[in-house]
């Protein structure tokens, strides 16, 4: 659906799914998504684009969207080119990465090996902690505190490292701490710095989920 607001044009993709509520997301620099339980009619669209528009366009303006050619890869937005000349699966040169078939899920695949890694470090003072890697929409990481068991989002290799090690660390905090009551924050501080600035940047990424 394509409305015009104040001048300002916007493509709407409505999705009907089993949600508990309709969401409104800007996901594009005049792209919107709204996830609703039930079909919503022109009119309806509209009063809501109306009444989020301030906050509407204030996301639109502050954040970052990616083009088709453009991949956001530990908090840097490359541009990506086929080269199918290259001998290598891909090659980073200043912000341009060059790749052949098959290039940048071996990039890819080897960032998140990298996480895994730095994981692994990190969790040796929790015990005996598994690890999982899975698509997720709406969060970077769960603990499932019982099996001692943590699934980080495969778009973790978007964000740069001290996001990415503050969501590593979050996760495996909820070992100690099950809820975010003040203990919880006492516990992530002694492992990153400013907790509460780090949860407040990590929103700025929530786009690209």
């Amino acid at each position: 659906m394509d409305i015009v607001i104040n001048h300002q044009y916007f493509q709407i993709d409505i999705k009907v799914k089993k949600v508990k509520r309709t969401t409104l997301r800007v996901i594009g620099k005049d792209s919107l998504r709204i996830t609703t339980p039930t079909k919503l009619s022109r009119l309806m669209v509209e009063t809501m684009v109306i009444s989020h528009y301030d906050w509407i366009i204030k996301q639109m303006n502050e954040r970052v969207f990616l083009l088709p050619n453009q991949l956001l890869l530990q908090g840097f937005v490359y541009h990506i080119q086929l080269d199918d000349q290259l001998v290598d699966p891909y090659h980073i040169q200043g912000e341009v990465i060059y790749y052949r078939f098959g290039g940048i899920e071996t990039l890819l695949s080897e960032v998140q090996c990298e996480i895994a890694k730095k994981f692994n470090e990190a969790a040796i003072p929790y015990g005996d902690v598994s690890l999982r890697f899975r698509k997720m929409k709406t969060r970077w990481g769960v603990c499932h505190i019982g099996k001692r068991h943590i699934v980080l989002n495969t778009k973790l290799i978007m964000l740069p490292d001290e996001l990415m090690m503050y969501v590593i660390y979050h996760e495996l905090t909820h070992l100690l701490v099950p809820n975010h009551q003040k203990e919880f924050y006492v516990a992530l501080e002694k492992k990153v710095s400013n907790p509460y600035v780090l949860r407040k940047k990590i929103k700025e990424y929530v786009i690209f989920l």
